[in-house]
């Protein structure tokens, strides 16, 4: 019974809101044959499941790949500041390319973070 539980504590420690656990959770679960494929998966679903929570994009940049960029792109625009900036990792981070189009807009946003955000990419992003 110890083993079949901590297995289900790894298993929900995918979907932690600390990266930290969901690092310890997919380290344990390719050990097991899991793949990067599957993870991403998992958080694509996730991420369907639950778009207001800033840890579901956040775990779905950390295995996701260039598609996923344009699937959290409308968060761009979201109401809530924590999402907005949360996509905006995400996408700097999967498909930086996607961004130049919309960085500049986001240099003008009336909000000083992420205002700051967007002036560091385009810092670390120069041609």
């Amino acid at each position: 019974a110890g083993l079949s539980n901590a297995s289900n504590l790894l298993s929900k420690a995918l979907y932690d809101p600390h990266k930290s656990m969901r690092d310890l959770a997919r380290w344990h679960f390719q050990k097991q044959g899991y793949s990067q494929n599957d993870f991403r998966r998992l958080y694509r679903e996730f991420y369907a499941a639950n778009p207001e929570k800033t840890h579901a994009v956040l775990a779905l940049a950390e295995v996701g790949e260039e598609s996923d960029a344009y699937m959290i792109q409308p968060l761009l625009n979201h109401s809530k500041m924590r999402l907005r900036k949360a996509a905006f990792a995400v996408i700097s981070h999967i498909k930086p390319t996607l961004l130049r189009d919309i960085v500049l807009n986001k240099a003008q946003d009336e909000t000083r973070s992420m205002a700051r955000m967007a002036l560091k990419f385009i810092q670390e992003h120069k041609e």
